[in-house]
């Protein structure tokens, strides 16, 4: 039981093999090579440099716990603002004829 539940728990910590967004971008999206070969280097470059923002936020997110919680009060405050804002809207009426 105990071995179990230690397999169960490394399983659960173990960080799967992460491949960077860039290596999707398939090679051959356009028929001139220079036109290819350019957009495929932004492409790539936008790519990397959102993979790397994303990994250090997970980093951020997973080193200090009241960044977490900053978060998680953030979404949840925003929620109900925009909630209490669809909720208490009231469109103005007008009258198609304005001497009435």
């Amino acid at each position: 039981m105990v071995a179990w539940l230690i397999n169960s728990f490394m399983w659960y910590c173990t960080v799967p093999q992460l491949h960077p967004i860039s290596v999707m971008v398939p090679n051959n999206t356009m028929t001139s090579s220079s036109m290819k070969s350019s957009l495929s280097h932004s492409v790539r470059r936008a790519a990397s440099s959102l993979d790397v923002v994303s990994i250090r936020l997970g980093v951020l997110l997973r080193r200090y716990p009241y960044a977490r919680l900053f978060l998680l009060g953030y979404g949840v405050l925003l929620h109900l603002w925009v909630m209490i804002v669809l909720l208490t809207y009231s469109p103005e009426v007008h009258q198609l004829d304005p001497h009435s």
